[in-house]
């Protein structure tokens, strides 16, 4: 089994050697790095440059500062053109177990999967954070459970694995993501929007507890930037009208939807953003149209009734939350 690690790089010297180390040291030797200099200031590109001299299985792409998205997509452009099997994302100011992906190997041979999962520790300047004792046994999950996994409902109780819904503790197989792209529009959720156009392709998958990615959490890490309202909200605004999900994780994605056009709604308003409340005015519809009627609650319609409102009224409305909450129950407002 051939993996492709694909490696955006951009301003790390820092931590990159510790990254890089943790690859060459795979129990696994069959493995290609399609690393991208993303236009790095510091001496990131030069430390690649080094590591392919020497190391064969590094192949170096430099191109100038796009961001991720795009630095991923010269990778995966690249990495299709080369005989691999799977495909796994590291940040370069992370690190991995000896064992990444030999116990992915493991587990996708004896399970005939397509996708693994596996454990995270976050990791920060004083060490390990949530570093534990987690089982190394097989979980499988079908393509009915795939969302239900990342999601984290219908029982998934598994810690290691309910905290990682992001793209790094993963390994797909070349043929799940043929000419899937990341969308370099999202600016903080580029990740998940990925992931929801791979999971739909996906038949069964194996997890596992055990905790191989190690997660370094930084101030300025990109990935441990909040992902924006609006950027989540247009994420899950797309899924509901392109993807179907578990009757599970379909509450789970109409909750949070609902909740985040709510929080935008007042935000629009209160700060008078045209932009937004054009948005906010859009999406209403497409919340009616694809969420079933009976999954709106009595709040949800209360909401799409205020909003309803002439926009000095609603701005008002908005207004009195802090000025006059006696007026007005918290629900309506919450």
């Amino acid at each position: 089994m051939k993996f492709a690690i694909v490696l955006p790089v951009y301003n790390v010297e820092r931590y990159l050697p510790q990254c890089i180390e943790s690859i060459q040291s795979q129990n696994h030797k069959d493995f290609l790095v399609f690393a991208v200099n993303d236009g790095s200031t510091d001496h990131s590109g030069e430390i690649l440059d080094q590591t392919a001299a020497k190391d064969s299985r590094f192949i170096v792409i430099h191109k100038s500062n796009q961001g991720v998205a795009h630095a991923r997509n010269s990778a995966l452009a690249l990495l299709e053109k080369h005989q691999v099997d799977q495909v796994c994302f590291v940040d370069a100011d992370d690190y991995l177990s000896e064992s990444y992906l030999s116990d992915f190997g493991k587990a996708l041979s004896q399970t005939g999967c397509e996708y693994a999962v596996c454990g995270v520790c976050k990791v920060d300047k004083s060490g390990y954070i949530d570093e534990g004792e987690y089982g190394t046994e097989c979980i499988n999950i079908q393509q009915e459970s795939i969302f239900d996994q990342f999601f984290g409902v219908d029982g998934w109780k598994y810690p290691s694995l309910l905290t990682t819904r992001f793209l790094l503790n993963r390994t797909f197989s070349l043929k799940l993501l043929k000419g899937i792209r990341f969308n370099p529009d999202y600016h903080t959720s580029e990740d998940q929007d990925y992931l929801f156009r791979v999971m739909t392709t996906i038949k069964k998958g194996v997890c596992f507890e055990k905790q191989n990615y190690f997660y370094r959490l930084r101030k300025s890490s990109l990935t441990n930037t909040l992902i924006s309202p609006k950027d989540e909200f247009l994420l899950y605004l797309n899924a509901i009208q392109g993807i179907t999900f578990s009757e599970k994780s379909a509450l789970h994605v109409y909750k949070s939807v609902l909740n985040l056009w709510w929080l935008l709604v007042k935000f629009a308003y209160k700060n008078n953003d045209p932009e937004l409340i054009k948005l906010c005015r859009d999406s209403e519809e497409v919340l009616r149209n694809h969420i079933p009627r009976k999954q709106l609650t009595y709040q949800h319609l209360k909401r799409f009734a205020i909003h309803k409102l002439p926009k000095i009224a609603l701005r008002k409305i908005l207004d009195l939350k802090k000025e006059t909450k006696n007026q007005f129950s918290e629900e309506f407002f919450d």
